[in-house]
């Protein structure tokens, strides 16, 4: 009997063990809370375009159009987290009178350009930038196809400062020399209290 016993008692004891609550596991680690980007120096650098700013246009004659002079407003906004920053334009007066462009430049870490997307009344299509600062101005370039021809342009960001700022726009159509297009002044606007 003793010999039925001991089994006995043994497969008793392994069955209470297998009901036993397991130990507790100890608590998982909390995940690290995701921290948002902060702008860098290259959206600092950008800042003398935020604002509202009245517009005088100077257009040169060129594929695009004859010369002659033109107004507008240009709205120059951050965008979300201070990442980048959102162009609305529209030109008041002048030949050009009722065009109405959006835009958004940003600093591109990986490919350490700063980017901008451009689209406008103009025509149906989305003029894609890419540039970089030589001294204190800031030149972006593009290109494409424009009225069946390949084109190259330069825009110029120079004389960036608290009364405002001037645009230069250059196009080079076929290959031929760049020719300057139009000249924008930019003058800020105070902003409403």
């Amino acid at each position: 009997m003793r010999r039925i016993a001991i089994p006995v008692l043994a497969l008793s004891t392994l069955a209470l063990c297998a009901q036993a609550p397991a130990p507790a596991a100890a608590p998982a680690a909390k995940p690290a809370a995701f921290e948002m980007p902060k702008p860098g120096p290259e959206m600092d650098k950008l800042q003398p375009l935020v604002g509202s700013f009245r517009v005088d246009e100077h257009h040169e004659a060129s594929a695009m159009g004859p010369a002659g002079l033109s107004s507008g407003f240009s709205h120059v906004s951050e965008g979300p987290g201070g990442l980048s920053l959102i162009i609305d334009y529209t030109t008041l007066v002048g030949p050009m009178r009722g065009m109405k462009g959006h835009g958004i430049i940003a600093w591109d870490a990986e490919a350490k350009a700063y980017k901008q997307a451009w689209t406008d009344s103009m025509g149906p299509m989305i003029v894609m930038s890419t540039g970089a600062w030589e001294g204190d101005t800031l030149v972006m370039n593009s290109g494409g196809t424009l009225m069946g021809k390949a084109y190259k342009e330069r825009d110029t960001f120079s004389g960036m400062g608290p009364e405002g700022f001037t645009l230069t726009i250059e196009m080079s159509m076929d290959g031929a020399p760049f020719q300057k297009v139009v000249t924008l002044n930019q003058h800020r606007l105070a902003e409403p209290a």
